[in-house]
This record gives structure tokens, sequence and C-alpha cells, in this order.
């Protein structure tokens, strides 16, 4: 990562526990994380270079997503969330992620990633064959999102997703497998 001399490195199922903190520190970067809770697994993180001014937004409900607005020096801000929906996710908790989302949309340009667990969902048409991906891909259309990774990363399915409502990301790739599973690692860039 530091090598790579990355802005932002997102990741969801991070899996991390307060007692291991100081194994996922990265020198001159933020972190920011939500654990899941009460169980494991999950969880999402944010690493942001420490030049780049990031805020993390509270007051959302988002049971596995962490909301921040971010900023290099006096240009724009651009509203970002990390965002691991389980497959087993209720409804509750997706009509609570979709209101964060309307809530942020109102603000300015938003960028959501992450694991949606919607490997159902055709993004060329877009279209979704399971009530409960066309829930959240109806109320991302109506906020004006545009899905940015169409190259299949999992299974031949989009699961990793790069959404905007802006103009800010482009040269989206999707690369390597991290690890041994079955999600791949996404680039873009970001203009700000």
């Amino acid at each position: 990562m530091v090598e790579a001399d990355l802005d932002l490195v997102a990741v969801t199922e991070v899996w991390f526990k307060d007692s291991h903190d100081w194994e996922i520190v990265i020198l001159d970067y933020n972190l920011l994380r939500k654990d899941r809770v009460g169980k494991k697994g999950g969880g999402v993180a944010l690493y942001v270079k420490g030049n780049i001014k990031v805020i993390q937004l509270q007051g959302l409900w988002g049971k596995e997503a962490l909301w921040v607005s971010l900023a290099r020096g006096h240009e724009k801000t651009i509203y970002m969330g990390v965002i691991y929906r389980p497959p087993s996710q209720t409804g509750d908790i997706d009509r609570n992620v979709i209101e964060d989302i309307h809530k942020i949309s109102l603000k300015g340009e938003v960028l959501l990633i992450g694991d949606f667990s919607m490997p159902d969902v055709d993004w060329d048409a877009p279209v979704a064959s399971l009530c409960r991906s066309k829930v959240i891909l109806d109320s991302l259309q109506a906020e004006l999102f545009q899905q940015m990774a169409m190259e299949p990363m999992c299974d031949g399915a989009i699961l990793d997703l790069v959404l905007t409502n802006g103009e800010s990301v482009s040269d989206v790739m999707v690369g390597d497998h991290l690890a041994t599973r079955g999600h791949q690692m996404v680039w873009f860039n970001i203009k700000m």
C-alpha cells in the first residue's frame, strides 16, 4: 500500500479486533473503522493518507458502513461510504442504509464503495432479479448513482461496487485476487 503510494484504501469484511490494533496501523495513514458488533467477521475500514483531510461523519445508522468527508487543501469535499452488506442483511437495515445514502447525497458528491452482496444485479441494464437487491438498486438510481466497476470480479458477478453520483471517479480497474478469497482488488482514481 505504501509502495503503491495510494491515497485511500477501503477494506470490507476486515474481521478486526480491538486487541490487535497495533497489527493494523500503517505509518503515515489514518485508520478509520467500523467493526462488526456481537459476532465475528464483517466490518469495514478506511486507510487515508495523512495529507488528506478526513472527517468521520456521525449520526448515521449503517451497521457495517463507515461514512467520511474527504478534502485535500481547499479543494472540493467528497463524501464517501465504505459499506459491507452481508447476504443475510435484513430489509430494516437496508432501509436505514438507504436513508443514510439519501441524507449524504443532499450534501454533494458521494462515492460508495464496498461489497453490497448483490450478485443478481445486471449492471449493464441495470436490473435486479431479487426483491432485496431491487430495493437498493431502485434507491441508488433515484439518487442518480452510476456503477463504475463493470468487470466481473467474484465468480462472474460484480459484488464490489464503486458507485458515484458525480464526475470525480475515473480509470476503474479490477486487479488481482486479495488473499485466497473470491474478491479482487478494485483500483480507481478520484479527482479531488
